[in-house]
């Protein structure tokens, strides 16, 4: 019963600030979310670039490699799966491509089993080398890692170590 009525007044709230955030908004108000606009904050950097100090102070940023694998547990043991098992695993997702996807990815991570490529954070890791990228770019030091554990687990990664990588406005990084 608690319960219940806790989640109603939250709803109730959310549903109460949609209906006013727009209003506030457009009177130059802030409604949240996220940084607000000023002196030491520019906007998104990927719009506004960064401060002039920024540069300054070295940047480490990273990601981890099987950082969504957890939430929902593969229905096979990597472990017991031959090559032609895995190919066919991959090419549920990746289709006429699956070969050129996991020859691509034993060559990247040797150590890893070929099925762990569906593991591999695509969402964020793409946007977080951008972002070194354009810090080097204007001349600051960025460090990019990649946490990434080979999990002994069967049906899951879990996240781990990796060195991290100097990153300077010339590194390509794919």
């Amino acid at each position: 019963m608690w319960l219940s009525w806790k989640l109603y007044r939250i709803r109730s709230l959310l549903l109460h600030m949609q209906k006013v955030s727009p209003a506030i908004a457009q009177s130059g108000g802030y409604i949240g979310g996220g940084p607000k606009k000023g002196d030491y904050f520019c906007g998104n950097p990927f719009d506004a670039g960064f401060r002039e100090h920024a540069h300054q102070i070295p940047m480490m940023i990273g990601t981890v490699y099987g950082e969504f694998a957890t939430f929902a547990p593969a229905a096979y043991d990597k472990n017991k799966l031959t090559a032609e098992e895995i190919l066919e695993i991959l090419k549920k997702v990746y289709g006429d491509n699956a070969e050129k996807v996991l020859d691509a990815f034993k060559e990247a991570y040797p150590e890893k089993n070929g099925v762990d490529v569906l593991a591999i954070d695509r969402a964020m890791r793409e946007p977080t080398v951008k972002l070194a990228k354009l810090f080097a770019k204007g001349g600051g030091k960025a460090y990019l890692y990649n946490f990434a554990l080979n999990s002994r687990s069967s049906t899951a990664s879990r996240h781990g170590t990796a060195p991290i990588s100097r990153i300077s406005s010339e590194t390509q990084i794919s």
